[in-house]
């Protein structure tokens, strides 16, 4: 159970990295 927990962990960290990169991208390139 503890390596699922992690995996959700690591997965939702790197989705939440990912859009966050995408949201500074798009603001970048909207002006």
């Amino acid at each position: 159970m503890a390596e699922v927990i992690a995996t959700l962990a690591v997965a939702g960290y790197v989705v939440a990295v990912a859009i966050g990169i995408g949201y500074f991208v798009i603001l970048l390139y909207r002006d």
